[in-house]
C-alpha cells in the first residue's frame, strides 16, 4: 500500500507520481491523507424571535438565554426644588422708618397725659368752686342786734340786694369773691374766706375799700 497522498485532494499516489492525476497538483510526500474540507452548512433562518425582559431570546419556539443582559434604562433622579434664597438683611433706612412711629407714639402719650391732667385740674377747680360757693351762700352773719332781718344767709342777701352779679373762686388762697351791681348802680366786691369758717375779708364799693369797723354795718344793710 502506498504511503503517498495528494496534498490537494488527498488521492493516493504511487511513489513515482509527481503530479496528482485527480487534481493536477504537484505531488508532495505526505504521511497521511489530508482530510477533505466539507462545505459549510447553511444556517437556517431565525423565525419568531422575541426578546423577553429577563434577558432570554426565543428562537423557533425555543428559549435561548442571552450572554449579555438587556441594558436597563437609566433612572432619572427626582427633581429637587431649588433651595429658597436667603432674605437680604434690612437696610438702615427701614430702621429709621420703624423708629419714627415710636417717637410719634411717645409724643402722643405726652399729649394724652397733658390733656388728662388739664381735665383733672378743670374738674377739681369746678368741684372746689361749687363747694365753696355753696358754703358761702348757706352761711349767715351773727349780728349783735334785735332788728328783724329779711335774709337768713348770704345767698338770700345777694339775690335781694343786688341787681346782677357773679361769683369767682381762688383755690390757692381759698377765697370766694362776689362782684355785683345794686339797683342804684353801685358796684360791690365782697371777698369771703371759706376755710373752716366763712368770714367776710374785705368789701369795696365803687373801687373804694370799706373800713374794717364799718364792714358789719354794710352787711347789715344787705340783710335788712
Amino acid at each position: 500500500m502506498s504511503n503517498r497522498f495528494c496534498t490537494g485532494c488527498g488521492a493516493p499516489l504511487t511513489p513515482d507520481m509527481k503530479i496528482c492525476p485527480r487534481c493536477g497538483k504537484v505531488a508532495a510526500v505526505s504521511a497521511r491523507p489530508r482530510p477533505q474540507q466539507r462545505a459549510p452548512r447553511p444556517q437556517q433562518p431565525v423565525r419568531n424571535v422575541r426578546t423577553v425582559r429577563t434577558g432570554q431570546t426565543v428562537q423557533n419556539g425555543q428559549t435561548v438565554r442571552n450572554s449579555q443582559p438587556q441594558a436597563r434604562r437609566p433612572q432619572t433622579a427626582p427633581q429637587r426644588r431649588p433651595a429658597p434664597m436667603p432674605r437680604p438683611s434690612p437696610s438702615p433706612a427701614p430702621e429709621r422708618q420703624e423708629r419714627a412711629p415710636k417717637k410719634r407714639s411717645k409724643k402722643a402719650r405726652l399729649i394724652f397725659h397733658a390733656a388728662t391732667a388739664a381735665v383733672v385740674l378743670v374738674g377739681l377747680y369746678f368741684a372746689i368752686f361749687f363747694v365753696q360757693i355753696f358754703r358761702v351762700k348757706i352761711s349767715t352773719y351773727d349780728f349783735k342786734t334785735e332788728i328783724k332781718l329779711e335774709s337768713s344767709n348770704y345767698g338770700q342777701a345777694m339775690e335781694s340786694y343786688f341787681e346782677s352779679g357773679k361769683w369767682s373762686v381762688n383755690p390757692l388762697t381759698g377765697t370766694c369773691t362776689y362782684t355785683g351791681t345794686t339797683k342804684h348802680g353801685d358796684e360791690y366786691e365782697i371777698v369771703y374766706t371759706a376755710r373752716l369758717k366763712v368770714d367776710v375779708k374785705n368789701i369795696s364799693i365803687n373801687g373804694k375799700d370799706v373800713r374794717a369797723d364799718r364792714i358789719e354795718s354794710t352787711l347789715m344793710g344787705m340783710f335788712i
